[in-house]
Formats: structure tokens, sequence, C-alpha cells
């Protein structure tokens, strides 16, 4: 979903935590029944997958406007970064001035091919019954279309830092959090565990579930789960516990200490939500460290899902990228 006002609506998808009943086995012991591991465990079937509540919506983009160059007509480039990109390429290897010249000029040297029409039209850009480009929107758009290609072709990734995104992340545990902000090129605003008072919130919705005990052979950089569907019962009945009972404590410190100290027995499994602002090669570079196969289940979510935003603002980036990323874009 994109957002055009800087105002924000939270988008909390609904409880991490599954309801469950505070009888227990205390025995830590595996079950001593000796077919229990082959049991289905019904329950995981109806459990929400942990990965559905993460949410990530760009809610903000900056953008040069080129007001220097006379005839962009703004109206139909309007908000569009991409042209911001190629623009800031075709000026590298431009010999006069961008400010002196028309839009015309400036990529009267780009030639492009059916490829690049083919991408155009693949991702909305142009009509995809078009044979022949003979219209100067389109004709700009598919060499638009080339400069991108070609940046990807040479691993030239500095025009990239030309278009910021703002995006809004809910519902992430402050595991993730940690992760996402060594990522040093990018401005943060986090919710705060000092100001904001959790005493009336409900367990269910303040932290998250690990997915390896929700959904069955969840794979990690370990390899795929081996827990059977009763272990994974039972681990998941063990951590819904101990975040509860740090709840309860929670509630009993945060009448008497001020919450910048009661929040010191909350987990890291605490939800919070999030505004990340950082350039589109920062982007990538995201995506790349983080939507491998061994990144851990929820920050590949949250990555994941800046890229299904990209496709609406960046296009042709995040067309491109599907196809030669992870890995290829690394600054």
């Amino acid at each position: 979903m994109r957002v055009n006002q800087s105002v924000m609506t939270l988008n909390r998808s609904g409880s991490n935590i599954p309801e469950l009943s505070m009888t227990t086995n205390t025995n830590d012991n595996t079950d001593t029944d000796t077919d229990a591991d082959t049991d289905t465990d019904t329950d995981t079937d109806e459990l929400q997958d942990p990965e559905e509540s993460v949410s990530v919506d760009l809610v903000g983009r900056t953008i040069p406007t080129w007001s220097v160059i006379d005839d962009i007509p703004s109206e139909e480039f309007q908000d569009d970064a991409e042209l911001t990109i190629a623009l800031a390429a075709r000026g590298d290897y431009y010999p006069s001035s961008l400010e002196e010249s028309s839009l015309e000029e400036i990529f009267s040297g780009v030639s492009y091919d059916d490829r690049h029409i083919d991408l155009a039209a693949d991702v909305g850009l142009i009509p995809d019954d078009i044979t022949i480009v003979d219209e100067p929107y389109y004709d700009i758009q598919c060499k638009k279309v080339k400069l991108i290609e070609r940046l990807f072709r040479r691993n030239h990734w500095g025009v990239f830092e030309h278009a910021f995104g703002t995006f809004f992340i809910d519902n992430v545990s402050r595991v993730t959090m940690a992760q996402i902000r060594t990522h040093r090129h990018a401005s943060f605003d986090v919710q705060s565990q000092r100001y904001v008072d959790f005493a009336d919130t409900d367990a269910s919705e303040l932290f998250t579930t690990p997915r390896s005990v929700v959904v069955p052979d969840h794979f990690t950089r370990e390899g795929d789960s081996d827990m059977t569907p009763t272990e994974m019962k039972r681990f998941r009945e063990k951590f819904t516990e101990s975040v509860q009972r740090s709840k309860q404590d929670y509630n009993e410190l945060v009448e008497s200490m001020p919450p910048e100290d009661a929040r010191m027995c909350l987990p890291t499994a605490a939800t919070v939500h999030m505004t990340m602002s950082l350039s589109l090669r920062s982007i990538l570079h995201i995506m790349d460290m983080r939507s491998t196969a061994d990144a851990q289940w929820e920050i590949r979510a949250v990555s994941n899902q800046m890229l299904e935003e990209l496709h609406e603002w960046c296009p042709v980036t995040a067309a491109l990228y599907k196809k030669h990323g992870p890995f290829a874009c690394s600054p």
C-alpha cells in the first residue's frame, strides 16, 4: 500500500501470540509416550504464520523536481524517481550542462532495442501492444529503461542515491529492529519503550512468536527444523508462558518504577513499529543482505515487502532487481 500523506495509520494485523491456558507440564523431558511425536498437532493448522503479521508500507518519497529542464512534462513525469536516476546517470557522460539542455537533447544519444521496449511494457510504462515507439513520452520511457538497465549491467549504483523512500514498518520484534538498524545509511524513528507505557497492552499484541514453533519444516541458516508437531506445541507453550510472565512482571514493576526501567524485563520478542528513510541504493543493499534464504525469517519478510512496495514506486528497478538480485546489487 502506498500512502502519499505524511500521516500514517498503525496497521496491526492480528495477534502474534496464540491464546494459551496456563496449565503447563513442568517436566522438561521428552514426552515418554512413544506415539506422541508422531501425533498431528492440529493447533498448528489454526495458528497464523508470524510472517503474515509483518507490515511494510512505503509512505513517502523525496525526489528532485528537475525544474531547470524546461521541457520535462511535469504532469506526466510527476513523482518519477527513475527519471531522476536516468538523468543523473546521463549527466555523468553528457558534455553540456543539464540546466542548459532540453530533455530531448539530453536523451538524444540514447538508443534502445526490443528488450527495453518489452520491459517498459511489462512494468506498465507503455502500452503492451506497441511495436514502434513514435510518441515522445513513450520514447523517453524506453530510454529511461535502457539507462537503468545499463546501470545494473555496469554495477553503477551511485546514481540510485538520488531517490529517497520512507517506509513504515509495523509489528516486528526488537530482534529485527536491532538487525535493520545496523544499516547505517538510513534514518530511523522507533516506538519508545521509555515513553510508552505498555501496561494496558495485551500480551497477544506485544510479542512475536518465533516462526520455528508455528510453521512445520521452518527453514533457518542451520537447515530445516526437525521438531515434531508435539515438540513444536510444547516449545510454543513454553515460549508463550515465558513472555506472558515477563508481561505480568512488567505490569507490576511499572506501577512503581518509571517505564524506562520497567522495560528492562521485557524480552526482545516485544513488537515495535518504526519509520525508516533511506536512498534507493540503500534499499537495494538491504534487500541484498536480508532477502537470502539464510536471513532471519522476520527481517526477510521486511525485505521482501520492501521489494513489493518498490514495484509501484520504481518499477524498472524492481523488475531488474528480481532478475539479477539478490547479491547482484551490493554497493
